[in-house]
């Protein structure tokens, strides 16, 4: 189930430049996202290592206004995931739950191999189409995949369900529309962190043989304040902190009796038995990384067709990382492979 830990010297595109100190520096403070403590154990990637140690310098990201949070997530991506992809991009807009949502359209070079329906990452509170734009650039290039990055609604505005109704009506848009150049390709569906719980949650309610696959990076497959208290293998890592993960989840579910809702837990509360073929890329180093596993192995039992790579040095949130830290770089690599098989699986290439 387990994939063996990436090698840089492999990951298809050329690596990462190395970054200046001062742009690492500017970057970890002005987006304020990350905390770390002094027992917090070593990084093997270098730049990694500057990163966490800059961060600890600062205050944690859910104690800075919204705006300023919203803002510095945003930089990440274009401060430190720059790459040189090269794919087309193009605005559009999908029917969400209550109307149109912004959207971004990733052409690949040459004829893409599939498609892909993306949901961001970011608490459901912080993150745009705008933070994983170089993301979905890297991703688009590496595995040949025409991808729709959708903008859901976020809270505190719009609390819990509305970020989720979004996500069912958008990806229900996408495979019914004639959004895309090549519409007879497999459809998949993904995203990293509270976007992977949004993508779980649509593909579970999707219609039989409307997707073809579900491809979920550090995904949140629980709601639970309890399932972040019980991981006490992690100290308040760098990546996701335990008071901003808190933060989050008070944030987008402010009532208690919300919580209790299967879509806050749908990993464990949902229906799993229907879902298409499963890519799962986690961060071993990550608060959420038991909550993961745990979904991968139900996957098996259930004999769900999957794949989990799991990923040693890497934090949350290291694919805003990748084009300053060779470690991140070579994990984005596989997570691109991992859509690949999903394709694979799906008929469009060799089986794997």
């Amino acid at each position: 189930m387990t994939a063996p830990r990436p090698d840089p010297r492999n990951s298809g595109l050329q690596g990462p430049p190395s970054p200046a100190g001062s742009l690492v520096a500017t970057g970890v403070r002005g987006a304020g996202l990350f905390a770390r403590r002094a027992d917090e154990p070593d990084w093997g990637d270098p730049v990694l290592g500057a990163m966490s140690a800059l961060a600890a310098l600062g205050p944690k990201p859910h104690r800075l206004s919204l705006q300023r949070f919203r803002r510095g997530y945003d930089r990440l991506g274009l401060l430190f995931g720059r790459t040189k992809a090269q794919t087309r991009v193009d605005g559009l807009h999908l029917s969400g739950a209550t109307g149109p949502l912004h959207a971004r359209r990733y052409h690949p070079p040459g004829r893409p191999r599939g498609r892909l329906v993306y949901f961001h990452g970011g608490g459901f509170s912080i993150g745009s189409i705008a933070s994983h734009d170089h993301f979905c650039r890297f991703i688009s290039h590496v595995s040949g995949a025409e991808i729709i990055s959708v903008e859901y609604r976020l809270a505190p505005e719009h609390q819990f369900p509305a970020g989720v109704e979004d996500a069912i009506a958008s990806l229900d848009a996408a495979a019914r529309d004639p959004l895309w150049s090549s519409p007879d390709l497999p459809l998949v569906v993904g995203g990293d962190s509270a976007g992977g719980n949004l993508a779980l949650i649509a593909a579970q309610q999707a219609g039989p043989g409307l997707i073809d696959g579900l491809w979920l990076v550090y995904p949140t497959v629980g709601g639970t304040l309890d399932m972040l208290d019980g991981n006490r293998r992690l100290p308040d890592s760098f990546g996701l902190p335990r008071e901003t993960a808190a933060w989050f989840l008070n944030t987008y579910a402010p009532d208690p009796g919300a919580r209790d809702h299967p879509w806050m837990q749908p990993g464990t509360a949902l229906d799993c038995a229907g879902l298409p073929p499963t890519y799962l890329g986690l961060a071993e180093r990550d608060l959420l990384f038991e909550g993961g596993m745990n979904f991968a192995r139900r996957l098996d039992d259930l004999g769900i067709a999957q794949q989990t790579d799991v990923f040693e040095d890497v934090p949350h949130a290291f694919i805003h990382m990748i084009g300053v830290s060779a470690a991140s770089h070579a994990a984005a690599c596989r997570l691109g492979q991992g859509l690949d098989w999903l394709f694979n699986r799906a008929g469009t290439g060799p089986a794997q």
